[in-house]
């Protein structure tokens, strides 16, 4: 069964989504500009109520929670023999990571040697 959009009551919903596309990309730009005014006021961009720590975008109390939290669904992920990163894929023997993902840390990590070794060579 197809339903409308709860938020617009206008568009159909896909299978699995809980907004739709229009509906999705107005609370993300809204939830940006949000965390772009709290970051600007020295706020913590998750609470909004507490000040930022310096050198991060969020207060000691919403570190604490995201760690945890992250924690958590990591070791969800390993017990359900899930990429701990993506959540879809089983990791590659050995590992905690998919091959997917594997790769995209190592294209990434050898991106930013290469760029490293240019500015070092530059200097």
């Amino acid at each position: 069964m197809i339903e409308a959009c709860p938020k617009c009551k206008k568009n159909q919903l896909q299978e699995g989504e809980k907004l739709c596309p229009s509906c999705r990309n107005y609370a993300k730009e809204r939830m940006r500009a949000m965390r772009q005014r709290r970051k600007t006021d020295g706020k913590c961009i998750i609470c909004g109520r507490n000040p930022a720590t310096k050198g991060v975008t969020y207060c000691s109390s919403c570190a604490v929670d995201c760690t945890q939290a992250v924690i958590g669904r990591r070791k969800s992920l390993e017990i359900s023999r899930l990429c701990i990163l993506c959540g879809r894929n089983q990791p590659e023997d050995g590992l905690k990571v998919c091959g997917e993902c594997s790769e995209k840390a190592h294209t990434k990590y050898n991106k930013k040697t290469t760029e490293a070794l240019k500015v070092s060579q530059e200097a």
